[in-house]
């Protein structure tokens, strides 16, 4: 008998991910493939697999729940949360069971970094998603950094004879911020390898280099933990501007320019929580005979 799973391919401003439906019962019963790192790994190669900077699996959930998120990187690893994973799994749970709905609607979702809730907006056709407060104990980050000047941990690190002042922020995972005089610069797949696993971030981190153009607008390049270069990062946007706002650099509501598009951060209160908002749209749709792809 062949094992078939169904997937959707959604992508949020170029972050692309596979969205395995365990709604439904082909799904769930195949759900223990996503278990081998190795697996993973084939389904999210761009060459012999779908092609995807992670898998989204999509489970259902007790009590007030719309859903459970399983978030698997490229590489295999699970990772905490993803912004616009959640954007595009916020979209699909509107398509799949609200489309009828021309109002705002309203999603609860479980993660591993907490209770994350999002909203449709179908008057702009953009998801906005509560990311929560932005985390600065340096054991809950985590990392070994100190916090020094600011209420954010921060350190230094030396590239190429380049000193690289770096910020560490949790969003539910891992972020270091770092800011430069201009980002074509960047040599991102050199510098973003040795900065994801520096030795101040015991579970490697998320990294980002960021060009603030004016007080309401940044651009930012992204190198992933558990991915590589992507063409954005929800979650890394946020910490992005929430570091630019401490240190004076921009306001709390900030346009973020990445690769694949723009995301709008709005977060103006330490003790709030900050507001990402952007597209998530449907791609494509498929099934895999895991007998034979696997």
């Amino acid at each position: 008998m062949m094992s078939i799973m169904k997937f959707k391919k959604y992508q949020g401003i170029g972050n692309d991910f596979i969205l395995i439906d365990c709604f439904e019962k082909i799904n769930y019963e195949n759900i223990h493939y996503f278990g081998s790192k190795s697996n993973v790994e084939r389904i999210c190669n761009r060459n012999f697999g779908i092609g995807s900077d992670g898998i989204i699996l999509i489970s259902p959930a007790e009590n007030d729940y719309d859903a459970e998120m399983t978030i698997l990187n490229s590489d295999g690893t699970e990772a905490e949360m993803c912004g616009n994973g959640m954007r595009c799994l916020i979209m699909f749970l509107y398509e799949k069971f609200n489309k009828s709905i021309k109002t705002i609607k309203d999603y609860k979702i479980k993660t591993l970094a907490g209770d994350i809730t999002g909203s449709y907006l179908p008057d702009v056709d953009e998801v906005r998603v509560n990311i929560g407060q932005p985390i600065f104990t340096p054991i809950n980050i985590p990392t070994s950094l100190d916090v020094k000047n600011n209420i954010i941990p921060e350190g230094n690190i030396t590239i190429d004879n380049i000193n690289f002042k770096i910020y560490a922020v949790g969003m539910g995972n891992p972020h270091l911020v770092t800011f430069v005089e201009d980002i074509e610069e960047v040599k991102l797949h050199t510098w973003g390898p040795l900065l994801e696993n520096n030795k101040y971030f015991p579970s490697k981190t998320n990294v980002h280099f960021v060009q603030v153009i004016n007080d309401k607008e940044v651009v930012v390049k992204v190198w992933e933990r558990g991915c590589g270069e992507t063409l954005a990062c929800g979650t890394g946007a946020c910490a992005v501007v929430v570091t630019a706002n401490i240190l004076g650099f921009c306001n709390g509501k900030t346009k973020v320019n990445l690769k694949g598009g723009h995301l709008y951060i709005d977060w103006n209160n330490t003790t709030k929580n900050i507001y990402m908002t952007g597209k998530a749209k449907y791609v494509y749709e498929g099934k895999i005979n895991l007998d034979r792809f696997i």
